[in-house]
C-alpha cells in the first residue's frame, strides 16, 4: 500500500482541535498530518496524496470548502474525500 491508504491530513486553525483529531486518527491506525490553515493544508495534500482531509470550515487565508474545491479541481487530488468539521452553528449557501 502506498502512503496515501494511509495518511489523513487534518486542517485546523485551534491547536487543540488538530491534537484530539490527530491522537484519534493515529490511535485507528493511520498516519496524521497538521495544517493549521488552508493553505498549509492544500500544499500537504499535493505532497501526501491522502486517503482523507478532515478540516474546519473556517480557517484563515482559505476556508475548508474553499479546499475542497481546489482539492477536486487537481487530478492528484480529487478523488480525496474531504470531512468537513463546524465548532460554531453555521449556514452554507
Amino acid at each position: 500500500m502506498s502512503e496515501s491508504q494511509h495518511t489523513i491530513v487534518i486542517a485546523d486553525d485551534e491547536a487543540h482541535i488538530t491534537h484530539v483529531v490527530a491522537l484519534k486518527v493515529k490511535n485507528a491506525g493511520y498516519e496524521a498530518v497538521v495544517a493549521h490553515d488552508g493553505e498549509e493544508a492544500y500544499e500537504l495534500c499535493l505532497e501526501h496524496e491522502p486517503s482523507l482531509v478532515i478540516t474546519d470550515l473556517q480557517m484563515p487565508y482559505m476556508t475548508g470548502l474553499e479546499l475542497a474545491q481546489r482539492l477536486k479541481e487537481n487530478p492528484s487530488t480529487a478523488s480525496a474525500p474531504v470531512l468537513m468539521l463546524a465548532g460554531r452553528g453555521c449556514a452554507l449557501g
